[in-house]
């Protein structure tokens, strides 16, 4: 209901904003203090070297016994993981969203440019607050592998899945911005109204996956730029 307050939008977008960063700042944080925990590191492969050579994949871990001594604080690679998915995520939003504005208009909902945003980020922060939430979780399994020694390529899978744990909580913010833009139907004309429902509904599925698949390849593409 406030997404729908003109007066509200721009006041909702950096309140939201603030939520998104924070909560993935947060979660970057956890998962570099996972890794060093269970002192291993990701390695990356620039993905034009990753084309060419398909035996080679673009992300593993290596043993890093020097982790626990914060060296990895030390040289920044923390710093670079953390900033990674922080500000890969604000621009995969950046990326899609005058698609998601124009797909709301190609449907005749009466929107706008800060609706669309505020929308959005609600969906961002949403994403933000789950993979927080499920956090704990996620280090007290890893803990777990590490307290009864867990084999090498067991703590590498969990470690592949911390990296996956945001888009899994993100289905959470999907649902909440398709919720909340689906609810923009009643915009429309009532006489229109249930055939262009259907069409906006394909369209925002349609969002949603070009933002799923925009977003791994621009964390991965800042994480491996500052790594480099």
């Amino acid at each position: 209901e406030l997404t729908r307050a003109p007066q509200m939008q721009r006041e909702l977008i950096p309140r939201l904003l603030a939520i998104g960063l924070i909560g993935y700042a947060v979660f970057g944080t956890s998962l570099a203090v996972i890794f060093t925990s269970a002192q291993v590191w990701p390695e990356l492969t620039a993905l034009p070297t990753w084309l060419e050579n398909t035996g080679q994949p673009p992300i593993r871990f290596a043993a890093d016994a020097d982790a626990t001594h914060g060296s990895r604080w030390a040289d920044g690679s923390a710093i670079q993981l953390i900033a990674a998915f922080t500000l890969g995520l604000i621009g995969a939003i950046g990326v899609c969203l005058p698609s998601f504005y124009f797909y709301g208009l190609l449907a005749g909902v009466r929107t706008t440019m800060l609706q669309v945003t505020t929308n959005a980020l609600k969906g961002m922060a949403s994403s933000a607050i789950a993979v927080v939430g499920a956090q704990p979780i996620y280090f007290a399994v890893v803990l777990g592998l590490l307290v009864f020694h867990a084999p090498g390529w067991v703590v590498g899978t969990v470690c592949f899945l911390g990296l996956a744990l945001p888009f899994i909580a993100g289905l959470y913010g999907t649902w909440s911005l398709y919720i909340g833009f689906i609810g923009l139907a009643d915009t429309m004309p009532e006489h229109r109204r249930c055939r262009r429902e259907c069409f906006l509904r394909r369209l925002l599925f349609a969002w949603s996956a070009c933002f799923t698949a925009v977003t791994p390849v621009m964390i991965f593409t800042l994480w491996e730029y500052m790594s480099r």
